[in-house]
């Protein structure tokens, strides 16, 4: 076969190789396009004044700026879709397409840089790719990155991350300097877009000095080895010196940046870690349990537990060192998954210690791991039809399950009843659930879930602070729970929790804002129009992108004939959402009254 005619079979087998992707991405994705928006899609979105004042990509650079190229396409999203949530799954999904396609392609570049290390000629492998991207695509593990809306930086992070990685391998395969060049510049470009997106990035030059040391030196070489042992000596002595020399200031600041909480020391989180990890292994492997909200407790000190944890990661490390020389690729995939932890699983306290998302990039290691098992290593002893079989049987139904994961996401109420159910003593779960039930207009199943939360279910803090048979109910089972015995018509009941949540110091601006909302709407409903015009003025201070007190005012003028002021209202309400549509229908219908009127 010529060479052209092998170039064009090897494009058409590529090309057909991405429209199966593509079609199995919308079978599995394509039904989410209206799962709304759920938690920090809220305070890190919807109710994020910066959408709503920014101008340009500074105004995100100076709210987050080791986040502005992620928060950048949301902000992209607002402009064409404002919160319309159709808008930002087509951009989540497209990029959980693209980062399947990167692995794809990154398989196919690890095992040329694997077969021109053992100095053999590489045999076109077109099912192992294949597989593995196939694996990351359809895993039901993925599913929070992806359908979460944002999570989008966690899936763009790693899509940079990975994309820069395949430049790198294949600038150092690259045979003329011109070439080198570019895709060294490539890999820089992306690395850069990863960093300003999400921290985790910031593994990747470990994962590249690995990638270097695996496919591009030679075994025995032992100069990379001895930079590598003296970078880390260095790194060492620097922070020694800068302990016993007295730079407290930088030690301070080196330590506030690399913790997200203070409420949970270095040492407990390492501990809790080290078994949330093999949870995310086996959550891998047999994909059951999956939720949104995980309960896991934080460990304060060593148990046996953790010491065999700890011992075993350590043999899986120890296996990958050992299976350097037969498997290098396999020994790539351990160490990949672990680094790719090494931010939010190790010894940088979060405050959630448990998120799905978190295994987006890592499962990448996961997922090589399985695809070389089967077909470079099971082939020894299984013939590769009953592999094949196996293989196709496995992905059919995590693409099975991952459809029916999603289809669980679509609505609130199974999606948190799911989570309640699976953290029974989380306060969260429940307050959603209680909230969702509410919007639905079941008032009962929402009180019943919402007091029985707030009997039963919350914090050390809290049950502290209100003494020992006590507990405060959070913010949001407070606001939540006020509006449903509202509604109920429980007007004294809710009044109470009204009155004992805004005594609070505690309380965040907007939760204020939405209870004084909710006891304006009380006094409104009983006639007081005075004290409902009052509180929806003092939410309207307290939050100013509030756009309920702000509507709510536009009805109160509407009703004393104020045409003017409420016209004001709506417009204000407009100009913060402008797909508002009851502010809209109530423009235009005060709009003919004031015409009428003259």
């Amino acid at each position: 076969m010529t060479q052209a005619r092998l170039l064009k079979n090897n494009s058409l087998i590529t090309a057909a190789q991405f429209v199966l992707l593509g079609v199995i991405t919308v079978l599995t994705y394509g039904h989410t396009l209206d799962v709304p928006f759920y938690m920090d899609d809220y305070s890190s979105l919807v109710d994020n004044s910066v959408f709503y004042d920014a101008e340009s990509i500074s105004e995100f650079y100076k709210y987050a700026s080791l986040r502005v190229v992620g928060y950048t396409t949301f902000w992209i999203n607002f402009y064409f879709h404002h919160f319309e949530v159709a808008g930002y799954h087509v951009v989540n999904i497209g990029i959980h397409f693209l980062t399947s396609v990167i692995v794809m392609l990154l398989t196919g570049a690890l095992l040329k840089a694997a077969d021109k290390k053992k100095g053999i000629e590489q045999q076109k492998n077109y099912l192992l790719p294949l597989f593995v991207a196939l694996l990351f695509l359809v895993h039901p593990l993925q599913t929070q990155a992806v359908t979460y809306i944002i999570q989008r930086l966690a899936s763009l992070t790693a899509l940079f991350c990975l994309t820069s990685l395949y430049c790198y391998i294949y600038a150092r395969l690259a045979k003329t300097t011109r070439k080198k060049i570019l895709l060294f510049c490539g890999a820089a470009a992306f690395f850069t877009l990863s960093l300003f997106t999400k921290q985790n990035s910031i593994t990747l030059p470990f994962v590249l000095l690995i990638t270097e040391l695996l496919f591009f030196q030679k075994t025995g070489n032992r100069g990379v080895w001895k930079m590598t042992i003296t970078a880390c000596i260095l790194v060492l002595s620097g922070m020694i010196v800068m302990f016993y020399g007295g730079w407290t200031d930088v030690l301070h600041t080196l330590d506030t940046m690399t913790r997200e909480t203070t409420k949970i020391s270095r040492l407990s989180y390492f501990y809790t870690q080290v078994g949330v990890i093999w949870q995310y292994i086996r959550m891998f492997f047999i994909p059951t349990g999956l939720h949104l909200d995980h309960e896991v407790a934080v460990l304060m000190q060593a148990n046996a537990k953790v010491i065999a944890s700890i011992t075993g990661h350590l043999l899986c490390i120890i296996t990958g060192i050992v299976l350097i020389k037969k498997y290098p690729i396999l020994s790539f995939s351990i160490f990949f998954y672990y680094t790719a932890h090494l931010v939010e699983s190790s010894i940088i306290p979060i405050r959630d210690v448990f998120f799905e998302h978190r295994t987006y990039l890592p499962n990448f290691g996961l997922c090589l791991f399985t695809g070389i098992v089967l077909f470079n290593v099971l082939p020894q002893w299984i013939s590769k039809k009953k592999i094949l079989i196996s293989v196709t049987v496995v992905l059919t139904i995590f693409a099975s399950l991952t459809r029916a994961r999603n289809e669980i996401w679509r609505d609130p109420i199974l999606l948190w009843r799911d989570s309640a159910e699976h953290a029974p003593n989380k306060e969260r779960p429940w307050n959603e659930l209680g909230k969702y039930l509410l919007m639905a207009g079941r008032l009962d199943e929402a009180i019943e879930v919402l007091v029985e939360t707030a009997k039963s279910r919350g914090t050390d803090k809290n049950r502290k602070e209100s003494g020992a048979g006590g507990y405060t109910p959070s913010e949001e089972a407070s606001v939540n729970l006020m509006m449903a015995l509202s509604q109920r018509g429980e007007v004294e009941l809710a009044f109470e929790i009204a009155d004992n949540f805004l005594k609070r110091t505690d309380v965040s601006r907007l939760n204020r804002s939405k209870m004084l909302t909710n006891k304006g709407n009380l006094f409104a409903h009983s006639g007081n129009i005075q004290d409902a015009e009052k509180c929806y003025k003092q939410a309207v201070r307290i939050f100013p992108k509030n756009i309920m007190p702000q509507n709510n005012l536009g009805l109160l003028y509407m009703i004393q004939g104020r045409y003017d002021d409420a016209e004001q209202a709506f417009l204000r309400v407009l100009k913060i959402d402008p797909e508002f549509a009851l502010s809209r229908e109530k423009l235009q219908e005060v709009r003919k009254l004031r015409s009428d009127k003259k």
